[in-house]
Order: structure tokens, then sequence, then C-alpha cells
């Protein structure tokens, strides 16, 4: 979370359009919108971010898949979606197949539904675990 209180959300997007899209819609939902990452390098650097709550992950950058950005992010807990126009049945290779998708071009309530799957995933994950009542 921002100073704001807001959630931070990675816009990973080599598409300028649909980053821009992406960008208003999410602010709009009352999210800080880190990025876009607009090509690998960038979505790596960013990925390292400390405090990113949820991620959007292009799955295609400039013809280079977004594998081991998607590793970076799980490696630091962050749970995201990925984004694509093609076919994720056939596309996500086996350790990301249970990764959700949102399928371009994206509809405004999906996205909500989505993200706010993924702020909810980051914050019951950072719960603290209830200890049990020990018998007396």
């Amino acid at each position: 979370m921002t100073e704001s209180g807001r959630p931070r959300i990675l816009v990973v997007e080599d598409a300028a359009l649909v980053a821009m899209l992406l960008e208003e819609m999410l602010d709009d939902l009352g999210f800080d919108v880190i990025g876009p990452a607009t090509d690998y390098a960038s979505a790596c650097q960013m990925a390292r971010e400390p405090g990113i709550t949820a991620a959007i992950l292009d799955v295609n950058l400039h013809g280079r898949m977004s594998w081991d950005v998607a590793g970076l992010l799980k490696e630091a807990n962050v749970p995201f979606a990925f984004s694509t126009g093609y076919d994720s049945a056939t596309m996500l290779p086996p350790h990301l197949s249970d990764v959700p998708v949102l399928t371009k071009p994206f509809d405004s309530e999906h996205l909500e539904r989505q993200i706010h799957a993924l702020v909810a995933q980051r914050t019951h994950a950072n719960q603290p675990s209830r200890p049990t009542d020990a018998p007396q």
C-alpha cells in the first residue's frame, strides 16, 4: 500500500493504448499503478520493487514471453493475473497454468472482479495466523 492507503498494482503491458486503458481503469477503481513496464527488462526491474500488492502481466512482451517476470512475482508472493489476446489454455506453461487470465480486450467488470480477488489474496497472505486456544 502507498501512503494514500491505496493498493499498488504493477502493470506490465507493451501496447501503449492497452497500458493507458489499464492505468485509467485501475485508477478509477481506487488503485495506484506502478509502471507500466513496457518491456522485459523494465518488467523484471519493477517486479522486484517492494510494496506491490498485485500485478497484471502481459504474456508476450515484444515477442518475449514473460514467464521469468511471473517467477519474480511468485518468489515475492505477489499475486498476479496474466493478460493476453491469445488462447491461454494452450500457451501457459504447466507451472503457471493456475494463474488467472484476463482476456484482451478487457471487460471492466471482469478486470474489477479479478483485481479485487488478487488484492484480497495478497491481504489474506499477509494476515498473521491466529493462535489456537490451548486446552486449560
